[in-house]
């Protein structure tokens, strides 16, 4: 589905909840990455694209706001 973003489109058919207190978003997948932000319990986000054998994910907030968080740390 395409999801309007401030004049920009985003395609994804998944989308993902933060389900523990507060967790970081890094620049690739790995805490050994930078740090970019962090979530609070219960944001919503787009799932962007998985690592398959992995425990990283990674997911776009708002078409501008992107990074990787650890797959333990959402439900989608």
């Amino acid at each position: 589905s395409l999801i309007p973003l401030g004049g920009n489109f985003f395609s994804s058919d998944q989308f993902g909840v933060v389900v523990e207190p507060k967790i970081g978003v890094y620049s690739g997948p790995g805490r050994d990455n930078v740090k970019l932000f962090s979530l609070q319990e219960g944001t919503e986000f787009f799932i962007e694209n998985q690592i398959p054998s992995g425990e990283w994910v990674a997911i776009n907030l708002d078409g501008k706001k992107k990074g990787w968080v650890l797959k333990s740390n959402i439900i989608f």
